[in-house]
């Protein structure tokens, strides 16, 4: 219901017609009624909810005798919300401008290159995220004056597709935000170790808890921060993270929203595994791996992972699996590891002989087609045929620069004395 004229008035000869904004008053300026809490957001007409303003809209007030008593004053709660909300806005603006200086000096680096189209000067595409990814980055604390020099590397890079160029921009500084990390690991373990051994203090699980209150992004509650410390101090007493480890959790959990450090390191680990697996490919192939391969690089991250395997050793294979456009994690691995995941070593190592051999006289990776053919020829042959299994490198190989799908081509035989179950390792015939 609209604020009525009388109402009008009354609020105005409550606040002495003075805006109680600014102070100003009439007949100096045009005084109108405003609600101190939006319509929009809840407010009433109530005279709790009113104040005079400075705005041209005061109509009415000689509708109402000089005498008539004053109002209710306005709520405090109310003008305490006026308040907040001017705060919180100047407070958003603040928060935008560095924002926006970090993602402008990008783009100036990025525009300075450009390449010949039909004779046109076009600048390099870029990704329809790519905002969100250079916040991350400011977040993390790349400086931003490296950024003209991550450009260039990218730009001039001629193994590096143009719709890839950002995505290995990208690659380029996650790498030197591990390098940073690094260094806040020597200062922290330094600070450790000079902290009084009487400092009931944890100086490491405060600097965590700065770390994630530093990088979250916009306002905490109180019970989201007593959830995050007590994570952190949960994992100080297991002994089980080393300081730049939970520097790292910490970082992780304030970008993602996450409020247990011990899940946000799970979940770093695997990002880290899974960004590692897809440099490996992109540095090798030119181009990041399709999408159905990288869901199955994660389902192998995690099972052993939540197995327990150190994150070292999956880092590692991952490393090795994106270097052989693989998507298998084996390498390094034992056979307890191999068993969780059940990714036979001996038949991905074939496959990816018989790719690189391929690539050497084709210069060009096998298609997912080819690949697939090969795989499926290479379990026929051991059902159908019979050989040693020694042999069957060097027919991947073969077969591969012969650019053959069918290894059996490329197979001597043996007779038939030789047992069936000798053709494949356990595991990997007819599978």
């Amino acid at each position: 219901m609209a604020v009525g004229k009388r109402l009008r008035f009354e609020i105005l000869r409550r606040d002495n017609h003075t805006c109680r904004y600014c102070g100003a008053t009439a007949p100096d300026v045009k005084l109108a009624v405003d609600h101190v809490t939006p319509t929009a957001l809840g407010g009433s007409d109530s005279p709790e909810n009113l104040i005079a303003a400075c705005e041209p809209c005061n109509s009415g007030k000689s509708s109402v005798p000089a005498d008539a008593a004053i109002v209710a004053d306005v709520a405090q709660d109310a003008l305490r919300w006026a308040a907040a909300l001017k705060q919180a806005a100047a407070e958003l603006e603040a928060q935008e401008a560095p924002r926006l200086a970090y993602r402008k000096a990008f783009q100036q680096a990025w525009e300075t290159w450009t390449y010949e189209s039909s004779g046109q000067r076009l600048s390099t595409p870029l990704d329809e995220n790519w905002r969100t990814s250079i916040e991350r980055f400011r977040v993390a604390g790349l400086p931003v004056s490296v950024w003209p020099d991550i450009v260039e590397t990218a730009m001039t890079n001629p193994m590096v597709k143009l719709p890839n160029v950002f995505k290995y921009v990208c690659g380029i500084a996650w790498r030197m935000i591990d390098g940073l990390q690094e260094r806040a690991k020597a200062i922290v373990s330094a600070e450790d170790k000079v902290a009084s051994e009487g400092d009931e203090r944890d100086p490491i699980a405060e600097a965590a808890v700065d770390v994630w209150v530093n990088e979250w992004p916009g306002s905490i509650r109180n019970d989201q921060g007593r959830t995050f410390s007590a994570s952190v101090a949960r994992c100080r007493e297991d002994g089980g993270e080393e300081p730049h480890r939970l520097l790292q959790g910490a970082q992780f959990a304030a970008w993602f929203h996450l409020t247990d450090v011990t899940e946000a390191l799970a979940a770093f680990d695997r990002s880290e595994v899974l960004e590692a697996w897809s440099m490996s490919w992109l540095i090798k192939a030119g181009e990041y791996p399709p999408t159905d391969l990288v869901d199955r690089v994660k389902d192998q991250c995690d099972e052993l992972l939540n197995e327990g395997v150190y994150v070292v050793r999956v880092l590692r294979a991952a490393v090795y699996a994106g270097a052989h456009r693989s998507s298998n994690l084996y390498f390094g691995l034992g056979e307890a590891e191999l068993a969780i995941t059940k990714k036979p070593a001996f038949f991905t190592r074939m496959c990816e002989i018989w790719a690189e051999a391929f690539f050497s006289t084709a210069t060009r990776w096998p298609s997912r087609d080819e690949v697939g053919a090969f795989q499926d020829g290479v379990l026929r042959a051991g059902r159908e045929c019979e050989f040693a299994v020694q042999d069957l490198f060097t027919a991947a190989a073969w077969a591969g620069a012969y650019q053959d799908s069918d290894i059996k081509t490329c197979l001597p035989y043996y007779g038939s004395t030789l047992e069936a179950a000798s053709r494949f390792p356990p595991g990997v015939s007819g599978s």
